[in-house]
């Protein structure tokens, strides 16, 4: 019997797979055991097999079976369910605790909080606002640090957002003896002098109540004797060009002034600093305009910051008519290695005869001006 494969035509016949798929294979392609290229092979002998002996319904059972042996009708995996995200913790309330809850009068104490979120839980909380109602008696920093200045109860205040807490401090009478300097200020803070000139300097001492002390011993001392000296009472005489910084200490606690000093004033020959203005802000370097007016010519001019020596060029620059050259002295300053804050500029110049003239300015080195940096040079 010979069917033409686009007939359709019904047989009283049992038909098996066996007859169309080769021997074997339909035990290796439900298991899904053949590699692709065997499987194409047998899968055009079959179709062969299928023109000469099988009706196409039969071939198409078969590739249903080789389907479904190799996935096609495999059901689909459940996706694993996603439990709840858990609630960040919420502050409820807190209690405020003393590490001493009677602290004598000139002493330090600390205060801190325990929190508990709405669980009941204690949590980890972060900036606290501190408050004491009566700062002659106690006042408190914002990291905690309680200074008790003299006998009385004051009330300490802790606050984080809405929540807030509070605590009765007592201050006991200070113990016998007198009281410990806590603070030191030196004045005038800033000194310029002449090579020969003097200047009185003076220290106040304070304790904890803010009290004037005045029965207390000052030691005073020079970071540069080449440029200024410091007698026993605190008068400075400057004796070289330079920057010297003077420091007093009393029990432990200290306080210093920068003295500049520059060669004695000659009406020969003057210098000004045109840039950078007094005060300005820098990073790593500073570019300097130095004019200098003398009557004979000029041998040198040198800018020194945080003890570091730079030459300075001379520069002709034709004015706006185009008739003269306006001289300057330029050069840019690195400063990278100098301490971040307020940085004392001296500007010496000098004439052929060694006759020098002194500008004083002050810069500001700024360290959210400097790229990448986290932490200040040591000062020197």
């Amino acid at each position: 019997m010979s069917l033409d494969l686009s007939t359709t035509a019904v047989l009283p016949i049992e038909y098996h797979i066996d007859d169309v798929a080769p021997a074997g294979m339909l035990n290796d392609a439900v298991a899904c055991e053949m590699n692709e290229a065997d499987m194409f092979a047998d899968l055009r002998t079959s179709v062969n097999t299928a023109r000469k002996s099988g009706p196409p319904v039969l071939l198409l059972l078969w590739l249903a079976a080789l389907a479904a042996g190799c996935g096609g009708g495999a059901p689909t995996q459940p996706t694993p369910a996603i439990p709840p995200r858990e609630a960040l913790p919420e502050l409820r309330s807190m209690t405020i605790a003393f590490s001493d809850d009677a602290p004598p009068a000139s002493r330090n104490t600390s205060a801190s909080v325990m929190a508990v979120d709405h669980r009941g839980q204690s949590m980890t909380v972060g900036l606290v606002a501190w408050t004491s109602s009566d700062t002659t008696i106690a006042t408190i920093s914002s990291d905690g640090t309680i200074l008790a200045r003299r006998p009385g109860t004051t009330t300490i205040g802790a606050a984080i957002g809405v929540v807030t807490s509070r605590r009765a401090l007592s201050v006991l009478p200070p113990p016998p003896g007198p009281l410990p300097v806590v603070s030191v200020v030196v004045s005038p803070l800033t000194t310029t002098l002449g090579v020969g000139q003097s200047q009185q300097l003076t220290a106040m001492l304070r304790d904890f109540a803010n009290t004037v002390l005045t029965d207390r011993e000052i030691a005073w001392a020079s970071s540069d004797d080449a440029v200024a000296v410091v007698s026993a009472s605190g008068i400075v005489t400057a004796r070289g060009q330079g920057e010297a910084v003077i420091e007093a200490v009393s029990e432990g606690k200290r306080s210093g002034a920068v003295i500049t000093v520059k060669a004695a004033v000659d009406p020969n020959i003057s210098v000004i600093i045109a840039a950078p203005l007094n005060g300005a802000a820098f990073a790593d370097s500073v570019r300097m305009y130095v004019s200098v007016r003398s009557v004979l010519p000029v041998d040198s001019v040198i800018v020194v910051i945080a003890g570091r020596s730079t030459p300075l060029r001379l520069v002709l620059t034709p004015n706006i008519a185009g008739t003269i050259d306006v001289p300057s002295w330029e050069a840019n300053v690195d400063i990278s290695s100098s301490p971040y804050g307020t940085l004392a500029v001296v500007v010496t110049a000098t004439d052929v005869l060694g006759r020098r003239a002194v500008a004083v300015s002050s810069i500001v080195r700024n360290p959210g001006l400097t790229p990448g940096s986290k932490s200040p040079p040591a000062s020197k």
